[in-house]
């Protein structure tokens, strides 16, 4: 009798556990977080699948760009996995990507902390000296430090300014985070 209770108790402790992990698979195979690995969104009680996976996207699209533009040229977004995807460059004060554009700092404080001011983005954009431009729904529309929303007349002016140097040359639905419509602009 007493050699068996060891074999009783393990015997019970081998149930529970193997309990508990069918219990975890269950609560992770049912999470809405694994959803988004498959699905885009909701119509109505439908589900939209993703045709391909976004990270699969987002590699296509990478390279797309890479053929577009050389080695040595720039990528003008603020979507900067597309560029690290690419193995492309952005322009100076675009490496932090939505998060740097600090609008009211100054020119000089902007260049100190490698950051967009006002004046800095409007110039890059105007000065077309990358080839192409990509901008999705989170491009020209966070405002640092405190990430509030771009006013919609300065998101409008930045969107002139684009459209007065690039065209839009190809579209790109459902891409990245919260899958937005990426843009792609070629220089005029």
């Amino acid at each position: 009798p007493a050699s068996t209770e060891p074999r009783r108790e393990s015997r019970l402790q081998a149930g529970l556990l193997t309990a508990l992990l069918l219990w975890c698979g269950v609560c992770a195979g049912a999470s809405p977080l694994n959803q988004t690995w498959f699905i885009i969104r909701q119509d109505r009680f439908w589900v939209v699948k993703k045709p391909t996976s976004d990270l699969a996207l987002l590699r296509s699209t990478g390279r797309w760009i890479a053929t577009r533009v050389a080695p040595d040229q720039t990528l003008l977004t603020q979507d900067l996995y597309l560029a690290v995807e690419a193995r492309r460059r952005v322009p100076s004060g675009f490496e932090m990507g939505p998060f740097g554009y600090f609008p009211e700092l100054s020119d000089e404080a902007a260049a100190r902390h490698h950051v967009l001011s006002r004046a800095r983005l409007r110039a890059e954009i105007s000065s077309g000296a990358s080839p192409l431009a990509a901008f999705s729904g989170y491009g020209l529309a966070l405002a640092a430090p405190a990430m509030t929303a771009v006013p919609e007349d300065e998101r409008a002016e930045l969107q002139a300014l684009l459209s007065a140097r690039y065209t839009p040359i190809r579209t790109v639905p459902d891409f990245g985070q919260e899958h937005t419509l990426l843009t792609l602009w070629g220089l005029r």
